[in-house]
């Protein structure tokens, strides 16, 4: 599902009293899924007058919020962090009928902290609810995924490419928690400079691509990096294949190599949308890049 149908379905069965006490929302990385927790919980918890949207104005209001708990990690989440979940869930609620939980990232929760953190779902206390967040839900417990309700969150179809290439900023590889989170002019120039890269290395040697692989890859502090610079490769060879087309006009970047062939165009988008799901399945960061450079048409 899109954020705007998840948080109509939430909507929902808060009306209907029905609302579960833990969802999983599933899907990857820059798609919105802690975008949509805020909002829901902003209007769960009535914190401001619009919530209706998404609009990162409001989050710090959420953020100080006594009924709002927000957890997440640095490099992992430890048992302790999982231990300030059960006592704030303890406390009686001083604004709101419900006492609400995000936990972001829930794949760097560490083994101790899972075990931990399954006695408190299995134990729910009465009107909290709790909001995983994950790009790698395999990373958790079977027993964790049994006790809550799985939400898939889904990319914009490839289809918007074609169709809704007027309002950019809503189809930026389907993520709407990227474009919210970054101004959308920063965003062109960045993916910009990576198709620069990237061109700049269509003479290199294979040696060389794979070097710059490598390096790509060791930047493990910025992990959007990475994926930012697959996703600029997605836009691009979406570009050609609209070359190919005659679509000129729902072309995103200017330089495009106009001898691009459909069945070129069509290999190279698939091999980079290929190679963004490896990279959500937590396979080697490198490995990955250097198939995409070995299987590359340019």
């Amino acid at each position: 599902m899109l954020y705007s149908q998840v948080f109509k379905f939430l909507k929902s069965a808060q009306k209907k009293e029905a609302l579960s006490h833990a969802y999983l929302f599933s899907g990857a990385r820059g798609i919105g899924k802690k975008e949509t927790a805020f909002l829901f919980f902003n209007w769960l918890l009535k914190t401001s007058a619009s919530c209706s949207s998404l609009n990162n104005n409001d989050f710090p209001l959420l953020a100080s919020h006594p009924d709002f708990l927000h957890i997440q990690a640095e490099k992992e989440i430890k048992i302790s962090q999982i231990r300030k979940i059960k006592k704030f869930l303890g406390m009686t609620s001083f604004k709101a009928k419900y006492k609400c939980v995000l936990l972001t990232d829930a794949e760097k929760m560490n083994i101790p902290a899972q075990n931990a953190f399954l006695k408190t779902i299995e134990e729910p206390s009465k009107n909290s609810i709790l909001i995983l967040t994950s790009a790698n839900k395999s990373e958790l417990l079977k027993t964790i995924l049994s006790r809550v309700n799985i939400v898939n969150f889904s990319l914009s179809p490839l289809k918007s490419y074609f169709e809704n290439n007027q309002d950019k900023k809503n189809y930026i590889f389907g993520r709407q928690g990227l474009a919210l989170n970054k101004n959308f002019d920063i965003i062109m120039q960045e993916k910009e400079n990576q198709i620069k890269q990237f061109l700049a290395l269509k003479n290199s040697s294979l040696c060389e691509k794979f070097l710059f692989a490598k390096e790509l890859a060791k930047k493990e502090k910025d992990e959007q990096k990475i994926y930012s610079f697959l996703e600029s490769l997605v836009l691009y060879f979406r570009d050609q294949l609209l070359n190919c087309y005659g679509m000129q006009k729902k072309i995103i970047f200017s330089k495009i190599n106009n001898e691009s062939h459909i069945s070129s165009a069509q290999n190279n988008l698939t091999l980079a949308l290929k190679a963004l799901n490896k990279l959500n399945l937590n396979l080697n960061k490198e490995m990955v890049l250097e198939e995409v450079f070995l299987k590359l048409n340019y």
